[in-house]
C-alpha cells in the first residue's frame, strides 16, 4: 500500500514537473518571433507579431495563453512607441532643417 502510493505521488510529480517543462518550452516556441524585430520597421513588427499570435494558438493551457498573449500585446506596444518616437524625432529634425534652409536662404537674400 504505502509502496503504491509512492509511485503515484512519483508519477503526479513528473507529470507536473514535465507539463511546466512543456510550457517553459511552448513559451520559448511562442515568444521567439518577438526576438527578432526590427524596431525601426512597421511591417516586420506586424509581421512577427502575426507570427507569435499564430504559435499562440497551439498554447492549449488557457492561463499559459493568456499570460503569453499579454507579453504579444507588451512587445508589441513597447515597439510602437519606440517607432512613434523615432518618427517623433524624424519629424522635429526636418522642421529645424527647414527652418534652417529658409533662415539661411533669407540671409543669403538680405546681403545681395
Amino acid at each position: 500500500m504505502a509502496g503504491s502510493n509512492v509511485i503515484g505521488t512519483l508519477v503526479v510529480a513528473s507529470l507536473l514537473i514535465g507539463a511546466r517543462e512543456n510550457a517553459e518550452k511552448k513559451a520559448r516556441y511562442v515568444k521567439a518571433p518577438l526576438e527578432s524585430i526590427d524596431p525601426a520597421d512597421r511591417t516586420s513588427l506586424n509581421s512577427v507579431v502575426s507570427e507569435a499570435r499564430t504559435r499562440l494558438a497551439s498554447v492549449r493551457n488557457e492561463k499559459l495563453r493568456q499570460d503569453l498573449s499579454r507579453q504579444i500585446d507588451d512587445a508589441q506596444e513597447r515597439v510602437l512607441e519606440q517607432i512613434r518616437a523615432a518618427e517623433r524625432e524624424e519629424a522635429v529634425a526636418r522642421q529645424a532643417a527647414k527652418r534652417s534652409a529658409g533662415g539661411a536662404r533669407k540671409s543669403c537674400g538680405r546681403t545681395r
